[in-house]
C-alpha cells in the first residue's frame, strides 16, 4: 500500500514537469503558426544569409554537417582515450586523465567557440568555415564522449 502510494504522489509531482514544457510549446505553436510563411523551406536560396527570400535548408543542412563532422573528428579520440585509460593506464594516469576531462567538461561552451574564433579563424587563417566550427564542437563533446564510453 505504502509502495502504491509513493508511486502515485511522484507521478503527482512529475506531472508539473511534464506539463509546464508542453503548454509552452503549445502556445508558442499556436502563436507562431499563423505568421509562419511557407517559403521558409522553399524560398528562394540564392540569397546569402537571412533575407527575406531564403529557405532554411542551407542552415539546417550546415547544422547537419557541423554536427556529423564534429562527431567524425571526436568518436575515434573518445573511443581511443577511453580505452586507453581503462585498459593501459595506471592508477594515477586514469585519475589524473578523469580530472582533466572533468574540468574540460566544466568549460562553458562559450569559451571553447571564442578561443577557437581566435585559434583557428584568427591566428590559423581558416576563416569562419565548416572545419573550424567542426574541430571546436568536436573538443566540447570529446569530454562527454570520453567520460561516457
Amino acid at each position: 500500500m505504502a509502495d502504491r502510494l509513493t508511486k502515485i504522489i511522484l507521478l503527482l509531482l512529475t506531472l508539473p514537469a511534464l506539463a509546464v514544457p508542453l503548454a509552452c510549446l503549445v502556445y508558442l505553436t499556436s502563436q507562431g503558426l499563423p505568421s509562419f510563411a511557407d517559403t521558409v523551406f522553399n524560398g528562394n536560396a540564392g540569397g546569402a544569409g537571412f533575407s527575406a527570400n531564403s529557405s532554411v535548408i542551407p542552415q539546417l543542412f550546415g547544422s547537419l554537417a557541423l554536427s556529423v563532422l564534429a562527431c567524425v573528428i571526436a568518436l575515434p579520440l573518445a573511443t581511443g582515450l577511453a580505452l586507453f585509460n581503462t585498459l593501459y593506464a595506471k592508477s594515477r594516469s586514469q585519475l589524473f586523465i578523469q580530472h582533466v576531462l572533468t574540468t574540460f567538461q566544466s568549460i562553458p561552451p562559450l569559451v571553447f567557440g571564442l578561443c577557437g574564433l581566435v585559434v583557428f579563424v584568427h591566428l590559423l587563417s581558416w576563416g569562419i568555415s565548416l572545419a573550424a566550427g567542426a574541430v571546436v564542437l568536436a573538443m566540447i563533446i570529446l569530454p562527454v564522449l570520453t567520460l561516457n564510453t
